[in-house]
């Protein structure tokens, strides 16, 4: 007797094409939507996922390739399928990428000993969490809304005790819970804070662990049906977690939640997506939550909550700017002396600077002006090899005036310097003083644990570093924070600059004054009078955030209208741009605005050379048609966090 064939409907996570779809293979065996299987795909095997049984064709059986062999009885299951569709649509991503991000690699190796403890249930035998009243407002009103949370809270206002209290009550409800931070250096202090309260429930998942481990922890998710704290980064978005009843973004703002390589998701959106499908309560927090999702509670698609005043009634720091026109140096007459003074008293400081190379702005030094482009409002940057100013965002060119066009003045100048000259300076006033960097380079090197340790310790007097040391740190010893160069910091050239400096400037500051002294910020600035600094000034991120969103407006940027970008690559730039010239005047797509071709600030890759084109439009799913008549040889952002 024939044994009998069944048909299913595959996800090939080896098909890299942008247009979703399924492949049709035979088994012996009944199987369910969600196993794991591999399969013959071309010339070689491939893992596929199994999505639908489906009736069979009406070719020849023959034509008609069989299922090679199950892998580990793995089954996906059914959150993460959804989630997986709706990704492949969203953000007109491949299953090979798609499928590339959720699962782990090695699956199809034999499995080792996993070295993940085995966690008991949540008992109540915790230190007690207590809340201040206005802590317990925001505890209630996440607990009762059927709508996602927007927890708008000052710096050094307590979101992180809430979410404590957040995490104990459904652990009790016996429902899973995930917490996710922007960066692994910001996983790992808040492990350790966590490790205290929820140390027989937690799994922390990061990639600072191997392959192997990830690996384990992801399988040992699948088979628990305990509920448990999962901490970590973006990716343990796609954790195959049990009965999950939360979801925490703990500094939604962060741009390192937005995947930079293929399936270029950004984490919000999708933890948003994985909140509906599977019933969750979603809480975003900030400080200074970013602009389109501040435009989504205005839209009453949020629920918003605040906390308004620091925890145990601590006051903001306050908050000067210091006019650098005519001084040369880093460090200003002012910001030495504060800093002078706080070492004397034994307390910290904390220097920001955010400088990515060499000076890319002519500034003049009478009024501090820079030329912005008179198309789409983004800053012009100096290009030396062509001696122009340039628009990265839609190519607009000139020579850079001998005047300045605002004053007239003739003293125009370039700035710019780094993180490492900055503490050879810093050095040369205060040789005694103990001194860190922190940066990516140091992080790469590995020893930012250690010097964060020697902070917390009060063993570092002086902490100078990028947007890193801006990052949820919390050290109450120290009471200043001086912003080194803050014109680089607001006056960039995206659109997105000012959001991005105002926000990172304030969380600096918020690093300030945490303990019981009281905290102190100085803004080095050559625009001491521009009316952008007034809303750090007063820490009124609500009211830039209401200003900006009409700026959005006039503009046509989101959350006004969503954004992509085409990368288009070639040899050189002149065959990258004639690539996606040649393109656009072929391509025809209604509803769809497109600028450039443009050679963007970063144009040399490992392939060669980048020309883009950005794409605007007031229906999204333009994108997902657009990406269909891509050529191969491209790749495609839709919800880009850099256009330039």
């Amino acid at each position: 007797m024939k044994e009998p064939v069944f048909f299913y409907e595959i996800d090939v996570v080896a098909y890299a094409q942008i247009a979703p779809r399924t492949f049709t293979y035979s088994s012996v065996e009944p199987l369910k939507a969600g196993q794991l299987v591999q399969v013959p795909f071309g010339r070689r095997s491939s893992i596929g996922v199994v999505t639908a049984e489906t009736a069979p064709p009406k070719e020849l059986h023959s034509k008609i390739k069989g299922i090679a062999s199950h892998l580990e009885q793995v089954t996906i299951p059914k959150q993460l399928l959804d989630l997986a569709e709706w990704i492949k649509y969203y953000y007109a991503a491949s299953s090979h990428a798609v499928w590339g991000a959720i699962l782990p690699s090695g699956l199809s190796a034999k499995r080792r000993a996993s070295n993940i403890k085995e966690l008991a249930p949540h008992t109540s035998n915790q230190p007690q969490i207590t809340l201040s009243p206005a802590q317990e407002t925001v505890f209630q009103t996440i607990l009762t809304t059927s709508k996602p949370i927007l927890l708008q809270g000052v710096t050094g206002s307590g979101k992180t005790h809430v979410y404590e209290k957040l995490i104990e009550h459904f652990l009790h409800q016996k429902r899973s819970v995930l917490y996710l931070s922007p960066e692994i250096f910001l996983t790992q202090q808040l492990e350790k804070r966590l490790d205290r309260l929820f140390h027989d429930s937690m799994v922390v998942s990061h990639s600072g662990l191997t392959a192997i481990q990830r690996r384990n922890i992801w399988l040992d998710c699948l088979n628990s049906t305990t509920a448990k704290l999962y901490l970590g980064p973006r990716s343990s978005l796609f954790l195959p977690i049990h009965n999950l009843g939360l979801i925490i973004v703990d500094e939604a703002h962060d741009t390192s939640y937005k995947q930079e390589n293929a399936p270029r998701y950004q984490a919000r959106e999708v933890a948003a997506k994985l909140a509906q499908i599977t019933g969750a309560q979603l809480a975003f927090g900030s400080a200074t939550h970013d602009i389109v999702t501040m435009r989504l509670a205005q839209l009453d698609r949020l629920e918003s909550t605040h906390l308004t005043e620091r925890h145990q009634k601590r006051e903001l720091p306050s908050v000067q700017t210091v006019d650098m026109r005519g001084i040369y140096s880093p460090l200003s007459p002012e910001l030495i002396r504060s800093l002078q003074a706080r070492l004397e008293r034994g307390e910290q400081a904390l220097l920001l600077h955010n400088k990515r190379g060499s000076a890319r702005r002519l500034t003049c030094e009478d009024c501090g002006s820079t030329q912005s482009c008179p198309h789409c409002d983004t800053s012009l940057v100096f290009h030396a090899d062509e001696a122009r100013l340039r628009c990265h965002m839609c190519n607009f060119a000139q020579f850079p005036p001998s005047i300045c066009p605002v004053c007239g003045s003739s003293n125009l100048h370039y700035h710019g310097f780094g993180t490492k000259q900055l503490v050879e300076e810093v050095r040369k006033h205060f040789p005694q003083a103990k001194l860190a960097r922190i940066d990516r380079d140091e992080a790469h090197k590995g020893s930012l644990q250690e010097m964060l340790a020697d902070a917390e310790s009060g063993d570092t007097d002086i902490l100078i570093g990028t947007q890193m040391i801006a990052k949820g740190l919390d050290f109450p010893r120290v009471t200043l924070v001086g912003i080194v160069a803050g014109d680089e910091l607001l006056f960039g050239d995206d659109f997105q600059s000012r959001e991005r400096g105002v926000g990172l400037v304030m969380q600096a500051a918020g690093r300030a004054g945490r303990g019981d002294i009281a905290g102190e910020v100085i803004i080095q600035t050559r625009q001491p009078e521009n009316p952008q600094w007034l809303p750090i000034l007063s820490h009124d991120w609500q009211g830039f955030a209401e200003d900006e969103l009409s700026r959005r407006k006039q503009f046509h940027y989101p959350p006004y209208q969503y954004l992509a970008r085409i990368n288009f690559f070639g040899k050189t730039s002149d065959i990258a741009f004639n690539k996606a010239e040649d393109w656009l005047k072929e391509v025809k797509s209604e509803g769809i605005a497109f600028l450039g071709p443009a050679i963007p600030n970063h144009a040399r890759t490992g392939q060669g050379y980048i020309a883009h084109i950005i794409c605007k439009t007031s229906h999204r799913s333009k994108f997902t048609e657009l990406a269909s008549k891509l050529p191969r040889d491209t790749s495609y952002d839709i919800d880009p966090i850099s256009i330039f």
